[in-house]
């Protein structure tokens, strides 16, 4: 903006004129100045500061700097506008931070003293800030801010920019502060909290940390005042009154005074240190001294939670001011000067010395907020009323307060009468919450009281004098109007006008012959009533309500509202229109047309009907001719101001912007003055044109709450607002000179205060009318008593009479003694009433037989509906005096399948507990070693008591010997049953065994190798069993309830029963004592139906009880008793019309005295009335004692219900929340049932091909024998041939090779060759067979053999057919060597290990291919887990959300990683997740 500096050094200054709000009104700002601030608002946390010799607080939109040695004020206005959130103090004293207010509010900091703007922070929070505060460096600055964020930020203020910033609660902050003694440390506290913060720095840099204070066992409590003590810990308040001393978020101790009273009497506001002791002040007005070394050192222990105190000394501010007994300490501000700013919240500002504990009163104000102001007619005085009860008389021109009076009850609005009524100006009227109305006389030095009356039963809302003088009208919460007739005597009350809510707004007609009254959204005028009313009965006047012109505002807004609908379908039109242009084309156009038609009437139809408006009326004004209106829309269109004239429809003189709530004119005319709920004034001479506008207040409470008055001095000089917050400013209008010498001749010919002239009335009294009533009622009582008492009477002599003649005839003799029938004047009455009684009896079912049959049938289908599916139904139990109510717990029945299941359950667990009584019962008992103490004992009392037992006394050497053997027996005995040095107990070597199977693995979770164990497996039929067994702990706790309610319902009939004897007892005393009706109050305790069950059953009595109140219907009698009300005969209605106060009984007479009695029918009276009385007490003490037992113990259940539902509600959650673990149990299953089948088939195909490998190896150790059988039996032949040729045969040679040609021709092709093959193979034989007669190596032989052999070998076991060879052919050519020999041979050797290799290469192999099936399935295991665990992950953690916190993908990071050095080592990135996820508190392998 043009006032922002760009140069950010040290010596910049924002221009803040340039920075300013621009002025809301027409009318030039300067028409209206500062001209005094009158008020404080007290209730205000942390509004106190201190620079050198000047008191600084907010108030409004204004900062207030008063110099306490002169007295003089000075202003700083927001830079905004708007109400200032709070202020601070920088350490050096050169700077303040005011923090505004408002829509994103600025937080500004000024040099001090100059004021020049010196930094603006801008968005710290969005609607208002609540604390501020430097911290002791003056670097930085902590702010923060309201609802709805309540954002604590730190500042680097002189640049202007955020720090650090987070949410410091969820309710209200009231202070923050940086810590004296660690840096970057703060605390917070507000609502039910107190908070402390650390500036940490973290791998993103520096955060706040906060730490929420854990209360433990203390109750919670607001804390407004708190101080850091030099060793880091800290000191705070609690609303009871103790002190708590925290370290770190933990409550070390609670301080209290000795004897465990508390620090304060109440809250304890403020906390400070001041010259090493801790200073407090707290709502009891008292300041005290702590020892500040002692409460650093308190220690408490578990026997003494609380550690106490005494204080050194303290300081009372009560009394301070002349009729003020309370004070509350809200704000201590210290000084090194040994001077103390002390905020008292009752409505004072005092100056403390530390040393002496004198006090100095700074400023005097309201406490609580100003709910009334007015200005007299005669000069510069204003009166306020205010919520803490006083009425307060001010010189508004030199802002001096005059005059305080205060009363019992906080008064509610105020009005100075004008010179009509009074022409002196100095009588103004009071009206109060409690319904009364003051009518006070100012006077030089006090207010007088001039006349009180209880005119209404609640808080009066509006009090109005009538332009004429002759009435005044009060409006009040009880719906009521009231008119009071003002005289020169005083105010006489003439009645009232009952409204159908609260009136909003108030005014009286120029002329004084109407009064309009705004009543909700309703606006009616009721004309005055005269001097001359009938009021002798009651108060209320018959007067007529007319419409003022709701109705017309009503048509009007509704005509608004229709015409912006218009305009929005009119533009929709034009849009559709747009979108689809008309063609040429006739057909077309008219099929567009009726599109276009269509496409409104659904539109319309979307929109739907336009609600009607709704508005309520905030102020009222007269005006020459009618009266103004500021509405409050509540829906339906924009608040604004409104003018009603008298015969004509209701104008609007402006719209839009924040609703007025208060209208007034000046008494000159000239201006018109308004107040909005934004704390904005207005002033012009027609509030339709051209304003002035100034804000000075805080924005009204949103909901209606709160009031902001304004009103102009009699000369238009001053322009005077109050607001419900406390602050009070008075304007000082540039255009007008002040009339200072009417304002002079006022104050000096003001008389002195003289007595009041009436003694003032209590507030606990009845108003006019109720009193009246009480009255009329009370003369009702005695009239009908004198009836009752004259029938009584009369119904007695009959009786006396009747009964004289029955003796009369009784004593007669038997032959003259009439019967008693003879005394029946009608012997057939009684007959003809019971024929006639059950023929109409008769007529009546015959005609509702119909009805009935209907009736019963819905009733049984309700019946089946709603009462059957429940075991429970919803009973109610009521109080007997306290209007207490419990309710039973509606039970619905369990199903069949619930039943089923918890049977299920219970039988399983009845057959667990057999078998472990079983188990138990296996086990050997230790019990006799545990006993072996107690026999020691037991041995050496008996051997104490012996000589006691033989009546021969012991010597005391006797008795110590025979003690010491009896111990040694014991010790003797207990070492005989001592055990071996490596024995162990049978039952505990089986309880460790079973522990070892059944304990299970206790290993972590995170462990690679963990297993869940059987025992801790959850399944669908576990879980199921969770669920049956909470759903019968439910029902169980549901049914034991009611149970205990029925019961308590049984022991209420019980009571009602001797309650309602004791009643009837009760009568008869007080019919023959005529008490007070006060005392004996009669219980109606017929009408509670509290058993639904029986509410079919009606009995004999039920009937003639209901035929009774009909009949006491029709008589007209009512219910209440008047015969308890019994008084003298000759009592006369009270003549005065004094109210009366509420409890206050009238006086008893005492029993009417015969004229003639003696002096001992007297005494026998008088005893027997004591008797009766002290019957009567106790009667009433036993009804007072059993109505109380009973409310106790309803109050009892009621909270045993309250916790009840809320372990039931628990239990609700746990159900649903084992129902979701149910399905994803039984889902998993499903899953776990495929996966098993794929598993078997798995297992089945394993078990097929494991067959066929046994098969395959049978086979080949089929082969192998066989090759072992053909090998054995080659040896055989060489054995032969060897035994046939021997070595040295000189044709061995010869003879050797026609043995292989021979053994060539036996060889069989092997399988798998066909006959070529074989012929192949011969011919090759032969051309070896020919090339071995060139070559007779021996080698060249043993190669022959050798294939031979495995010729023989190919062919297998199955070579049935294969020719042996033919040692006869050997033998015949010379042979005659062993055939054993053969099997010696290198080649058998050779084939022997060839054979072994083989077959170990086979198992090998076969090893191998075991390995590689046990790797590639434990490949496939491993890819199965990494699927599982990246569904898991993708499910908790979404892609899109995986890496919130960084922003970036999975391989950025591992990228990152490798490049910082940081990479893991197998990089895999799903162990990686499942790393963090662990460290989060998920599981993924479990």
């Amino acid at each position: 903006s043009s006032g922002r500096y760009i140069d950010m050094a040290d010596e910049s200054y924002y221009d803040a004129a340039a920075l300013a709000a621009a002025p809301a009104g027409e009318l030039p700002p300067e028409l209206c100045t500062l001209h005094a601030s009158l008020g404080v608002p007290s209730a205000r946390v942390d509004n106190l500061l201190r620079l050198g010799s000047v008191a600084v607080y907010a108030a409004g939109s204004r900062v207030h700097f008063l110099d306490t040695q002169s007295g003089d004020v000075s202003y700083l206005p927001s830079l905004s506008g708007c109400a200032v959130g709070a202020i601070g103090a920088h350490p050096s004293g050169a700077y303040l931070c005011v923090a505004e207010t408002g829509c994103s509010p600025l937080c500004c900091v000024y040099e001090y003293p100059s004021l020049r703007l010196y930094r603006v922070l801008r968005g710290g929070t969005e609607r208002a800030y609540s604390a501020c505060s430097f911290d002791p460096a003056g670097a930085r600055l902590a702010t923060v801010g309201s609802s709805p964020d309540f954002m604590l930020t730190v500042w680097d203020w002189k640049t202007e920019k955020i720090e650090l910033r987070s949410k410091a609660f969820s309710q209200e902050v009231y202070r923050v502060t940086f810590s004296p003694h660690v840096d970057g440390s703060l605390v917070t506290s507000g609502t039910g909290h107190i908070r402390f913060w650390r500036m940490a720095s973290t791998f993103t840099g520096l955060k706040l940390q906060g730490a929420i204070g854990k209360f433990g066992t203390v109750a919670l409590s607001d804390i407004s005042g708190y101080v850091e003590l030099p060793s880091g810990k800290v000191l705070s308040g609690t609303d009871w009154g103790n002190l708590l001393l925290w370290n770190g978020n933990l409550i070390e101790c609670e301080v209290c005074r000795e004897g465990g009273l508390p620090c304060h009497e109440g809250s304890i506001n403020c906390l400070a240190i001041d010259a090493g002791r801790i200073v407090s002040g707290g709502d009891d007005g008292q300041i005290c001294y702590w020892d500040l070394s002692a409460v650093e050192a308190a220690e408490v222990t578990e026997e003494e939670p609380t550690f106490q105190l005494l204080p050194l000394a303290t300081l009372s501010l009560a009394a301070r001011e002349e009729g003020r007994a309370v004070a509350k300490v809200q704000s201590i501000v210290t000084g090194g000067d040994g001077k103390w700013l002390v905020q008292d919240a009752a409505g004072a500002l005092y100056e403390v010395d530390a040393t002496s504990w004198d006090s100095r009163t700074l400023r005097l104000f309201h406490a609580g907020g100003i709910t009334g102001l007015d200005v007299s007619p005669a000069g510069h005085i204003a009166v306020t009323s205010g919520a803490d009860g006083s009425v307060r008389a001010w010189d508004f021109a030199r802002g001096a307060l005059l005059h305080t009076s205060r009363f019992g009850a906080a008064a509610s609005a105020c009005a100075w009468a004008s010179t009509a009524v009074d022409p002196t100006g100095r009588t103004i009227g009071v009206g109060f919450a409690d319904g009364t109305i003051r009518v006070l006389e100012c006077c030089a030095d006090g207010l007088r009281l001039v006349s009180a009356l209880k005119t209404h039963a609640a808080r009066v809302r509006h009090l109005l004098f009538s332009p004429d003088g002759r009435l005044l009208a009060t409006g009040a919460d009880d719906d009521t109007v009231f008119f009071v007739s003002v005289r020169k005597s005083g105010c006489a009350p003439l009645g009232f006008v009952q409204l159908a809510g609260a009136p909003s707004a108030m005014c009286w007609a120029d002329d004084s012959a109407r009064l309009v009254v705004a009543c909700e959204d309703e606006l009616l005028r009721i004309t005055p009533p005269g001097e001359n009313v009938d009021n002798q009965v009651s108060y209320r006047l018959p007067l007529e309500l007319k419409q003022a012109g709701s109705e017309a505002l009503r048509a009007a807004l509704m005509g608004r509202l229709r015409a912006e609908r218009e305009r929005e379908l009119s533009a929709a039109r034009a849009r559709w229109l747009e979108d689809h242009p008309l063609s040429d084309d006739p057909i077309e156009a008219a099929d567009t047309e009726a599109a276009r038609a269509e496409a409104e009437r659904a539109e319309e139809e979307a929109r739907g009907p336009i609600p009607p408006p709704q508005f309520t009326v905030r102020a009222l004004a007269a005006r020459a001719g009618g009266f103004d209106a500021a509405i409050e829309m509540v829906s339906g269109g924009e608040s604004g101001l409104w003018h009603f004239p008298l015969a004509a429809t209701p104008e609007p003189l402006r719209e839009g912007g924040p609703a007025n709530c208060w209208l007034a004119e000046s008494l000159s005319g000239k201006y018109r003055l308004a107040a909005r709920v934004d704390g904005a004034v207005q002033l012009a001479p027609d509030l339709a044109g051209a304003v002035w506008e100034g804000t000075y207040h805080a924005p009204l409470m949103s909901g209606g709450g709160g009031a902001l008055t304004a009103r102009l001095s009699f000369d238009d000089a001053y322009v005077l607002s109050a607001s419900t917050d406390g602050t009070f400013f008075v304007l000082a209008v540039a255009e007008v000179e002040p009339d200072l010498s009417s304002a002079h001749g006022l104050a000096a010919s003001l008389p002195a205060k003289q007595p009041d002239a009436i003694a003032d009335v209590d507030g606990e009294a009845y108003s006019l009318e109720e009193a009246k009533q009480k009255e009329e009622s009370d003369a009702r009582a005695l009239a009908a008593s004198h009836k009752k008492r004259g029938l009584r009477a009369r119904v007695t002599e009959i009786r006396e009479r009747f009964r004289s003649l029955l003796a009369r005839n009784e004593a007669m003799p038997p032959a003259d003694r009439l019967p008693r029938a003879a005394f029946r004047i009608d012997p057939h009455l009684e007959e003809r009433i019971a024929a006639e009684s059950g023929l109409r009896l008769e007529a009546a079912a015959h005609e509702l037989a119909w009805d009935a049959e209907v009736a019963s049938l819905t009733l049984g289908k309700l019946k089946a509906k709603y009462l059957e599916p429940l075991e429970c139904e919803r009973t109610a139990l009521h109080g007997l005096r306290s209007g207490r109510k419990v309710h039973a717990l509606r039970i619905p029945r369990l199903t069949p399948q619930q039943q089923a299941a918890i049977a299920e359950v219970h039988a399983a667990v009845d057959a667990h507990a057999v078998a472990g009584t079983e188990l138990a019962s296996s086990r050997p008992s230790s019990a006799a070693s545990a006993r072996a103490p107690e026999a020691a004992g037991a041995a050496v009392a008996e051997v104490g008591s012996a000589g006691a037992q033989q009546g021969e006394p012991l010597s005391k050497l006797e008795e110590r010997a025979a003690r010491h053997a009896a111990r040694a027996a014991a010790w003797a005995e207990l070492n005989a049953r001592r055990p071996a040095p490596g024995y162990a107990a049978p039952e505990d070597v089986s309880a460790i065994e079973q522990a070892r199977g059944a304990m299970g693995d206790y290993l972590l979770k995170t462990d690679p190798n963990y297993k869940v164990s059987e025992s801790m497996r959850v399944d669908a039929q576990k879980k199921q069993r969770q669920l049956a067994l909470l759903d019968e702990s439910i029902h169980t706790l549901k049914t034991s309830f009611n149970g205990r309610l029925l019961e308590l319902q049984q022991h209420k009939h019980r009571v009602v029963a001797v309650l309602n004897a004791d009643q009837g007892r009760l009568e008869e005393l007080e019919n023959a004592l005529h008490p007070d009706p006060k005392h004996v109050l009669p219980l109606d305790l017929r009408g509670q139906k509290e058993d639904p069950n029986r509410r079919y059953h009606v009995t004999a009595e039920d009937l003639a009880a209901h035929a009774s109140e009909a009949k006491a219907a029709e008589v007209g009698i009512s219910g209440s008793d008047f015969g308890a009300h019994a008084v003298r005969a000759n009592e006369q209605p009270p003549a005065q019309t004094t109210p009366m106060k509420k409890g206050s009984p009238p006086d008893a007479g005492p029993l009417a005295l015969e004229s003639a009695r003696s002096e001992l029918v007297i005494a026998e009276q008088a005893l027997a009335r004591e008797r009766m009385l002290q019957e009567r007490c106790e009667l009433l003490e036993r009804r007072e004692e059993s109505i109380a037992s009973f409310d106790g113990a309803l109050d009892e259940l009621c909270a045993e219900k309250s916790r009840l539902l809320s372990d039931v509600q628990r239990a609700e959650l746990r159900r649903w929340v084992l129902h979701r673990e149910l399905l994803l149990l039984r889902e998993f299953d499903q899953r776990d049932r495929s996966l098993a089948a794929k598993l078997d088939k798995a297992g089945a195909d394993k078990s097929e091909l494991a067959l066929k490998i046994c098969e395959c190896q049978e086979k080949l150790e089929d082969k192998r024998r066989a090759i072992e059988s053909l090998l054995e039996r080659d040896r055989a032949l060489m054995a032969e041939f060897d035994g046939a040729v021997g070595e040295r045969h000189k044709h061995r040679e010869e003879l050797l090779r026609i043995f292989r040609r021979k053994v060539k021709r036996a060889r069989k092709p092997p399988e798998g060759l066909d006959a070529g093959d074989e012929n192949n193979s011969e011919d090759e034989a032969d051309s070896e067979s020919d090339g071995d007669d060139d070559d007779d190596d021996e080698e060249e032989g043993e190669e022959e053999i050798e294939a031979g052999v495995d010729a023989a070998a190919a062919a297998g076991s199955g070579g049935a057919g294969s020719s042996a060879l033919d040692f006869e052919a050997v033998k015949r050519a010379g042979y005659t060597g062993s055939n054993t020999a053969l099997s010696d041979t290198a080649t058998s050797k050779r084939l022997d290990e060839e054979a072994k290799e083989r077959r170990a290469a086979k198992e090998a192999a076969a090893a191998a291919d075991a390995e590689a099936e046990e790797a590639r399935a434990a490949a496939l295991a491993q890819e199965e887990r990494t699927l599982l665990d990246r569904k898991l992950i993708d499910e908790k953690y979404p892609k899109q959300n995986r890496f919130s916190k960084t922003g970036e993908d999975f391989r950025k990071k591992e990228a990152r990683k490798r490049k910082m050095g940081q990479q893991n080592s197998g990089g895999d990135w799903v162990q990686e997740e499942k790393r963090r996820i662990r460290h989060a508190g998920m599981n993924c392998d479990s």
